[in-house]
């Protein structure tokens, strides 16, 4: 690590701690966009590879604030981001963020089997994994 990188992780990591309380309702998670934002552009743009699951972490707390706001265009963007700063060979992570997703599709009541078909990792249990949180998170009742 650079000391830039070591600074910038220093500070994401700070950031965490502090957050992590702030994470449990949606009315206090609202003042976590702005931070949570800066941090995963600023290790995104530094290339920090010290900690992929981290940085998924980061992102999906984000997520989580974006989506009880139900900005969806910030989701999409953040996402398309976070699959350029964590590269395919990190599997799990990778997948924790299609999990993401394909539940802001699902949300959106946007049609998520062409998404699941477009998942380049097609092992069956990942999928089933996801198929059971898109259940979880459903906010139809199945009749």
């Amino acid at each position: 690590l650079t000391s830039t990188e070591a600074l910038a992780m220093s500070g994401a990591t700070s950031l965490w701690r502090a957050a992590l309380p702030l994470l449990n309702s949606a009315e206090t998670r609202a003042f976590l966009i702005r931070p949570l934002r800066t941090a995963v552009r600023v290790l995104s743009a530094l290339k920090c590879t010290q900690n992929y699951n981290f940085v998924v972490d980061l992102y999906s707390a984000l997520f989580d604030c974006y989506s009880d706001k139900n900005q969806w265009d910030e989701i999409h963007t953040m996402l398309n981001e976070s699959f350029q700063a964590v590269p395919s060979t990190e599997h799990l992570n990778q997948r924790r963020l299609w999990a993401l997703r394909l539940v802001a599709l699902s949300r959106q009541g946007k049609n998520v089997a062409r998404a699941m078909d477009k998942m380049k990792e097609n092992e069956p249990r990942a999928q089933s994994r996801i198929w059971m949180l898109l259940a979880q998170v459903s906010s139809k009742p199945v009749e």
